[in-house]
């Protein structure tokens, strides 16, 4: 069983740095077979998507326009379930993202995508290591 330190607090008041509580709890009967640190979400932000063009040089790539409240960027985008008026999670340059082919762990840099630069990235659930979900973006309610 999975149990998030989040859902623990609900219960109890911890104090403890993660791993003493990790250990703490094995010495007390239950078993604790691995301790996983999710998030350290820098650089990701929530974005609306407010334009969606089709990419001049790909057919099963888009180009997504996303209002982050205080600028709006371009990025490339290959998800297929991109709709416009979505919000999402986005990685500016510099966040830390998941490589879902991989598990390991990238900086995200501008690159061009078939001649056109992507100023950031629409993440997808396995992209941010929340969940094994990587059929296309994550949308938020």
């Amino acid at each position: 069983m999975k149990a998030s330190l989040n859902w623990l607090r609900e219960y109890v008041d911890i104090t403890l740095p993660v791993a003493e509580l990790g250990q703490k709890l094995t010495m007390s009967g239950t078993e604790v077979a691995s301790l996983e640190s999710v998030g350290g979400w820098e650089n990701i932000v929530v974005g609306e998507v407010v334009a969606i063009e089709p990419h001049p040089h790909a057919d099963h790539l888009q180009l997504a326009t996303v209002d982050l409240g205080t600028e709006r960027l371009s990025t490339v985008c290959g998800a297929p379930n991109l709709k416009l008026g979505q919000k999402v999670p986005f990685a500016r340059l510099g966040a830390q993202l998941l490589d879902p082919e991989t598990g390991q762990r990238f900086k995200l840099k501008k690159v061009k995508i078939r001649g056109i630069a992507s100023e950031g990235m629409i993440c997808s659930e396995r992209e941010l290591g929340i969940s094994e979900r990587h059929e296309g973006i994550m949308v938020l309610p």
